[in-house]
């Protein structure tokens, strides 16, 4: 679930000190002891070592188990090592001796939200709120805990809550635009999402959660949101921090006999489409040629996380720096080549790359538009993604790798295709796609296609499609088209993976979005064997199913306008055998072509990567040579 606004959440908890609040409440001190040992961990707690710390706080609470002040500490000490389960373990055991404290019910929510505890975060929130009904910063954390535990409505009631006490919090603005994002209701997303940033300009995750809305909606034309997107930077980062990342220098580091340091800044290091992608290729990268540095910028729990652990030669979170801290790690670890692949979406850590962390840096496959930052240098593409037309889109030099730059993790659970045509005629029209993707200009489309194929009806399939208020958005617009609604069917998320990927079996041919295309959902379609027809956009989003049936060597499944994308799917329908005996060799084709092959895409990232830093002293002198002019 989208955090892109929830990465700093402990900031509203920051402007309490966390030694007073506690402190005022500890029963009387037993003698001279406990009163200098107390003395001891408060100063060890401001400035000493973290391993000792966390021992004098585990014996502070053996001697005096009635003392907040020891079991704040000891919280705090537990969180800073990230044990969150400790730290939630320390904070429960803080509110058992001061249950009466709002502060500390929240600070246990706070713990264990990020323990994914979400359920027992939400109540110890709201035991907070029991005593503390209209506290904005409470009520905040609990609408982010809601939209995480997949509740936007009420999400969207608790946050307005939270607006009506405090209409100037910029977070929960943040916060109340995620939850209508989830909502489907994109109009007032943004509009909250400028009210954030109208409070706060220099919010980065909110003009990084209003810059996503735009780019994924297409609102607005790409060279307007490369210019929406230049304004990030101008107002996250001060004049002085620009101009320090501009100029900073970085020494040569010799090559022989040294292997490349490769980093990557990832949110996704997990169970997350991107993270499929980046394992594809990192499995096959020359480990006597790079090292790889993975710098999470979100860490996630699940199993799948373990896997990038195993292949980092050094694996370093940053969700507890800032950005400057962050940055001087990368430096500090001489970094040659800093990959980013998360972009304006959740948990980006984007203002570590404007203060320039690390010689040469790109983004890779996460984001779909421009990032907008003088520091990011290359934005690695392919022709079809990007061609060369498209260049103005960017503020980063367009990097061409010379085939698709994606490649897929072949699904070996995913069952076996069965698809047979319906008995009865009909011909299945699908589209598995998150349905805020489903816009007027796809639905206008589909429309084209349902009209010419009488027989056909729309599978829409989405863990939102059986929301009344999303379906009514998508029948609308069908209706004007003159599509009866008895011609859609809805279906919701499936109970597991594998009965997903076998809803495929009764699709005939899959239909693209626009104007944002497929990504990980057509890669799962072509896996399935369904023929999936694309038409071609004006920037990345619209091209990228034009890119992955370019890799798959289907190039004839890419339209160029409408009246090609109807005639593609028609000539499809009429010829059912063909329709079988695709389904017969798609996987098969897809194992041996680019889409599957990790291998191919990791020696084209190497040569390029090396390429790219071999490059930086020209472009440091053509950089020069334009400030001086």
């Amino acid at each position: 679930m989208t955090e892109a606004a929830f990465n700093n959440e402990q900031n509203s908890f920051q402007a309490h000190d966390v030694m007073s609040a506690p402190a005022a409440q500890d029963a009387p001190p037993h003698g001279a002891p406990q009163t200098e040992a107390r003395g001891s961990l408060r100063a060890l707690f401001h400035q000493g070592d973290q391993q000792q710390l966390r021992a004098a706080a585990e014996h502070y609470v053996t001697q005096w188990p009635n003392c907040p002040t020891g079991w704040t500490i000891l919280a705090k000490a537990r969180e800073r090592d990230r044990d969150w389960n400790a730290a939630a373990t320390a904070a429960q055991q803080l509110c058992a001796r001061d249950p009466q404290s709002a502060w500390h019910w929240s600070y246990l929510g706070l713990l264990l939200k990020r323990a994914g505890r979400l359920a027992e975060a939400e109540q110890a929130l709201r035991e907070a709120l029991e005593r503390a009904p209209e506290e904005p910063e409470t009520l905040n954390l609990l609408g982010i805990v809601q939209i995480m535990q997949g509740q936007p409505g009420a999400a969207e009631t608790t946050l307005r809550q939270a607006l009506k006490s405090a209409p100037e919090l910029a977070e929960a603005w943040n916060n109340l635009g995620t939850a209508l994002r989830d909502l489907d209701r994109l109009d007032e997303s943004m509009l909250a999402f400028r009210q954030a940033v109208a409070l706060a300009p220099d919010n980065g995750r909110a003009r990084s959660n209003l810059l996503f809305s735009q780019a994924f909606t297409a609102a607005l034309t790409p060279e307007r949101q490369r210019q929406e997107a230049q304004l990030w930077e101008r107002e996250v980062l001060t004049p002085n921090e620009r101009a320090e990342a501009r100029q900073r220098q970085f020494s040569h580091r010799p090559r022989r006999d040294q292997r490349l340091r490769l980093g990557l800044l990832s949110a996704e290091f997990g169970h997350h489409p991107v993270g499929h992608f980046l394992l594809s290729w990192l499995r096959a990268l020359d480990r006597e040629r790079f090292v790889i540095y993975c710098y999470p910028s979100h860490e996630r729990q699940e199993p799948e996380s373990q896997r990038f652990r195993d292949l980092a030669d050094v694996w370093s979170p940053i969700d507890n720096l800032s950005d400057a801290q962050a940055a001087e790690r990368m430096r500090a670890d001489g970094i040659d080549v800093l990959i980013e692949t998360s972009g304006h979406t959740e948990n980006n850590r984007l203002g570590v790359i404007a203060r320039r962390a690390a010689p040469v840096q790109c983004h890779y496959i996460g984001y779909f538009a421009t990032t907008g930052l003088t520091e990011m240098d290359y934005f690695i593409g392919d022709p079809v993604l990007i061609p060369p037309e498209h260049d103005s889109h960017f503020t980063e030099q367009v990097w061409r790798l010379p085939r698709t730059r994606y490649a897929y993790e072949p699904l070996q659970q995913a069952p076996e295709p069965r698809w047979q045509p319906d008995r009865h005629g009909q011909l299945r029209l699908g589209s598995f796609n998150n349905l805020t993707k489903v816009r007027h200009e796809s639905l206008v489309l589909w429309s084209q296609v349902l009209r010419a194929l009488p027989q056909a009806r729309l599978i829409l399939k989405d863990k939102r499609a059986l929301d009344h208020s999303v379906q009514a958005r998508i029948l609308g617009p069908l209706r004007e088209q003159g599509i009866h609604p008895d011609r859609v069917e809805f279906r919701g998320a499936s109970a597991a993976w594998s009965d997903h990927m076998d809803a495929y079996n009764d699709t005939d041919i899959a239909l693209d979005s626009l104007p944002f295309n497929s990504a990980t959902t057509g890669f799962d379609a072509l896996w399935m064997g369904t023929p999936l027809i694309t038409l071609t956009g004006d920037r990345l989003a619209g091209r990228q199913a034009a890119s992955l049936l370019s890799g798959l060597g289907r190039t004839e499944w890419i339209a160029r306008d409408a009246d090609e994308f109807v005639a593609i799917v028609t000539g499809l329908a009429q010829d059912p055998a063909r329709g079988q005996r695709l389904r017969e060799i798609q996987r098969a084709q897809m194992r041996q072509s680019e889409l599957c092959d990790g291998e191919g895409l990791a020696r084209a990232l190497e040569r390029s990567i090396e390429e790219m830093l071999e490059l930086r002293p020209w472009r440091m002198e053509v950089a020069a040579r334009r400030r001086s002019e």
